[in-house]
């Protein structure tokens, strides 16, 4: 009696001393708002498909065909299945192995008038006490890893989704200069026109006709580095949708017809569970404390139990006969003695791993903060400089109407009128910069806020149901960060 309470109370010691520690979310300081906010009644959250929001059925479109084919994200599934898989693998340990043996041998003695047969069945069971934790800990970590890999396929689908928008609305920008630069090309050829009549009739000299034709070739050399960029932007878009470039083309369009969306930002502190490279960060640092645990529960003695039931004769007709029963009971306890070294350096190990993954995790989060805090800058100072821009338009276009005016009126020189088509070009160029601008920065914001999130999103694990044997359906919200 005493000796059964003596060992009892040592088990439970055990127990105690192998319990691992519960996860705990690394401090984070987090400002309470953001820097540059977006004051604007349309501003709303975004919904999932974040894309819909600037109106094109065409963008929709080649979302949609780039998360079919994206060899990428095709990869990231790949990963998920392997993890599933460990994770499989690593429950396995906490259910017991079941096998069936049977045997059938011939034997004769020296002696013997005629050899003896020994008919045997077995069914065999085995199971290992998981007291100090190891085991749990094993999938835990596991688990945690496969939620890693589902965070780490999120990510990747909303960088995939920002990328088909920037790379298509590059080819739209393409689009909408080239059609600037021919329509400024005939402005000035038709000006050129105008000045051979005025230098055949004497009034101007060969100075005038040059200096335009100068410009009209400047205006000519601009066209091919667009097309350059039209063509990079169509052959990266390609790639994305998982096609080849070569053929690859999108209907014509321009970014005039694409809706510039407000967006709301909401809190920093929200970006913990919107993106999903910092939920991924912190499946890792989950998966990182049970490592821990597992490895301090490996110091402590694994205790299996065996069992054995089947049947043995001499004949075969009556294996399966009452009198030839047979059965075993076993438990066997195996300590660690000699291993200490190796057992403490995978603790060691286990240790300095999980504090690389906090440091991983801090920076990710650091990360985020910049992105969005970029974000909302540039949303807000490009739309700044757009509106500026615009007035250097509208003042550049009157200059250049009264410069040829008074041109034609003999008050000026015909470098008037130059300098202010050059003026005006400069200032349409860079109209058509911001304008691109302005839409990768609304793109880049969505991204940085880790992209839809007008519903609480769904935990990318809510489908392990379906994918995990049972005995890791209880586990998936194990050791929730506190």
């Amino acid at each position: 009696m005493h000796a059964n309470l003596i060992g009892l109370t040592l088990v439970v010691l055990l127990s105690a001393c192998a319990a691992g520690t519960v996860y705990q979310r690394p401090e984070v300081t987090l400002p309470a708002q953001w820097q540059f906010g977006i004051v604007d009644s349309l501003a709303t959250p975004a919904p999932a498909a974040w894309w819909t929001r600037f109106g094109s059925a065409e963008l929709e479109r080649l979302i949609e065909t780039a998360l079919e084919n994206s060899r990428d994200l095709k990869a990231a599934a790949s990963r998920i299945a392997q993890a599933r898989a460990l994770a499989r693998l690593a429950g396995a340990s906490l259910l017991p192995e079941v096998a069936v043996r049977a045997d059938a041998s011939r034997a004769k003695d020296i002696g013997d008038s005629k050899p003896s047969n020994t008919f045997s069945a077995d069914l065999i069971a085995s199971f290992e006490l998981d007291l100090w934790g190891k085991n749990r800990e094993a999938r835990q970590a596991a688990l945690s890893r496969f939620q890693s890999s589902a965070h780490a396929q999120q990510f990747a689908k909303v960088t995939l989704q920002a990328e088909v928008a920037i790379a298509y609305f590059q080819v739209l920008s393409a689009h909408d200069r080239l059609a600037l630069a021919r329509s400024i090309l005939s402005n000035v050829e038709s000006l050129l026109r105008l000045l051979h009549v005025q230098f055949r009739a004497g009034a101007i000299s060969t100075l005038e006709i040059e200096r335009q034709q100068g410009l009209l070739a400047s205006v000519r050399a601009s066209i091919p580095p667009i097309e350059l960029e039209r063509q990079r932007a169509l052959d990266a878009l390609a790639i994305l949708l998982g096609q080849p470039p070569q053929g690859f083309s999108v209907p014509p369009g321009s970014l005039a017809s694409i809706d510039l969306p407000s967006v709301a930002a909401g809190l920093p502190s929200e970006l913990l569970e919107r993106r999903s490279d910092i939920r991924q960060a912190e499946a890792n640092l989950i998966a990182a404390n049970a490592d821990i645990n597992a490895a301090r529960a490996a110091f402590f003695p694994s205790i299996r139990l065996t069992a054995a039931g089947g049947v043995a004769s001499d004949a075969l007709s009556s294996v399966l006969r009452s009198g030839s029963l047979v059965y075993a009971l076993a438990a066997g306890l195996v300590a660690p003695i000699f291993n200490y070294e190796r057992l403490q350096g995978e603790l060691d190990l286990a240790r300095t791993r999980q504090d690389e993954l906090v440091h991983v995790y801090q920076q990710s989060i650091l990360v985020a903060l910049r992105e969005v805090a970029d974000g909302l800058a540039a949303v807000q100072r490009l739309a700044e400089q757009a509106e500026h821009q615009h007035q250097v338009i509208a003042h550049s276009q009157a200059a250049l109407r009264m410069a040829e005016l008074r041109y034609r009126n003999g008050a000026v020189d015909f470098t008037t009128v130059l300098d202010a088509q050059r003026v005006l070009l400069a200032a349409q160029a860079a109209q058509e910069e911001i304008t691109l601008s302005r839409y990768i920065a609304a793109i880049g914001l969505y991204r940085a806020l880790g992209g839809g999130w007008e519903e609480p999103r769904k935990h990318p694990t809510a489908a392990l149901a379906t994918q995990l044997p049972q005995w890791a359906h209880f586990n998936l919200n194990m050791r929730k960060p506190t």
